[in-house]
């Protein structure tokens, strides 16, 4: 219950005061004043330490004290690991070498009781030991068999390759009464090599006829080969009997490559040495004058009889042909741009250049001690270490040859030799005559 206020209250409580013992100070304003100026001097000026001081401390030595036993508490399983291992390999060797001597003990007893069973025992050894030496000098053989087996085979290059696949020449033997023969250029357009084929037609048929009609039609990719450069090419002759060949071009052939226009010149010389021509027109739309690329405006073209010499050739389809120095791009000339003799001819027939698509057709080991050039007849002389191949490239080297004599005019050609053996197809111990042309192509 709440009191109520009264004035009696008031009253009561002053009296009671009033009856209080009385205090006095005794000192003087002076004296009370220089007191609170010294408690004021002693205690005013100090500054009490901030809050947040002894947690950061604490903190920070807590962080160093973990840095230090971090490092210790990580290792320390490891050290417990590798002691324990030890231990445990040191009483593992220890349980071992009891394990032996107790057996070695029990080996020495039996041997003590039973000696003859024990000299069975070391007899089984040896035995044993005899089957795992056997056994270890067979694996070893089987290893030094199958490594002999699984070495590469020895780098051929430095031997003269063997041409199983190569397409012989056409001789006059070859073609029957009422049968000749038509040349026709074909190209790899890869390699820019141009190989001369061989096709036997009837002598009813025109060879102009007959050789523009192969062009067109004979592709080559059975033999690994493209198709002519000149296949889009009409072939006539201006008038009458010995009057120029001319060439109307079906093509524009104003943008065509360098190398486009190199290959079509070059097939048109191929082409003319076995139509017989030295010259020929050309022309496009109905006109003298073909523009051939880098080659310019072409309106005739005319080949000189030159000694060419003659190459291996072997296509993706491993057939192996025979072509001329002018159809592999190799040069016919000496140092001081000379043409070569026919001496001359057969050493470069020996070798190539690093970077060439062909191969020679002269082995290196076959040594040419000289040449003897009597009227129609060309004799080659051997020395007596020179020795024809007995496969298919004795044929081709004498075939090459003799197609390099019917450059410099040559009809026939003798082949001489202590020791040269025998070539497929020819007999050497007389003059040969020059085959008809290269590579001949039965249809």
């Amino acid at each position: 219950m709440k009191k109520r206020y009264s004035r009696s209250s008031d009253e009561l409580v002053k009296q009671n005061l009033q009856q209080l013992p009385q205090i006095c100070d005794n000192r003087t304003k002076e004296e009370v004043y220089q007191n609170i100026v010294k408690k004021t001097g002693k205690y005013g000026n100090k500054r009490w330490p901030t809050k947040w001081v002894i947690p950061t401390l604490s903190t920070a030595a807590a962080l160093l004290l973990l840095l230090v036993l971090l490092p210790n508490m990580l290792s320390s399983p490891k050290q417990y690991t590798a002691d324990e291992d030890s231990a445990s390999i040191e009483n593992r060797q220890a349980g071992e070498n009891s394990t032996e001597n107790i057996t070695e003990q029990e080996e020495t007893d039996n041997s003590l009781e039973n000696p003859e069973r024990s000299k069975q025992e070391e007899n089984d050894i040896t035995i044993s030991e005899q089957d795992e030496e056997s056994a270890d000098e067979t694996a070893d053989k089987t290893a030094e068999e199958t490594q002999t087996h699984e070495e590469p085979a020895v780098d051929a290059e430095d031997e003269d390759p063997i041409y199983d696949n190569y397409v012989t020449a056409l001789t006059e033997d070859d073609i029957e009464q009422g049968e000749k023969a038509v040349t026709i250029p074909l190209q790899d357009v890869e390699t820019s090599v141009i190989v001369p084929l061989t096709f036997v037609i009837s002598e009813s048929q025109e060879p102009l006829e007959a050789f523009e009609e192969l062009t067109e039609e004979f592709t080559g990719e059975d033999v690994g080969l493209d198709p002519s450069a000149l296949q889009h090419i009409d072939w006539t002759f201006a008038g009458e009997e010995g009057s120029p060949l001319e060439a109307e071009f079906e093509e524009d052939l104003s943008e065509a490559s360098s190398n486009e226009s190199e290959m079509i010149v070059r097939s048109l010389e191929e082409s003319m040495r076995y139509l017989g021509e030295k010259e020929v027109i050309l022309e496009q739309n109905g006109e003298e004058g073909v523009e051939l690329g880098n080659y310019g405006v072409l309106n005739r073209y005319r080949i000189d009889q030159e000694n060419r010499g003659y190459y291996v050739y072997t296509t993706n389809e491993n057939r192996s042909f025979l072509v001329s120095g002018s159809g592999a791009n190799i040069s016919s000339t000496n140092e001081n741009g000379e043409l070569l003799t026919f001496h001359e001819t057969l050493e470069h027939m020996k070798s190539t250049g690093e970077n060439s698509s062909v191969n020679a057709s002269i082995p290196e080991d076959m040594v040419i001690k000289e040449v003897q050039e009597e009227q129609d007849l060309a004799r080659v002389v051997f020395s007596k270490d020179s020795h024809l191949s007995e496969n298919n490239n004795g044929r081709l080297m004498v075939e090459a040859v003799l197609f390099a004599a019917a450059d410099f005019g040559f009809e026939r050609v003798s082949f001489e030799g202590e020791n040269l053996g025998e070539a497929e197809g020819y007999k050497l111990h007389a003059p040969i005559d020059v085959p008809v042309a290269p590579n001949q192509i039965k249809k």
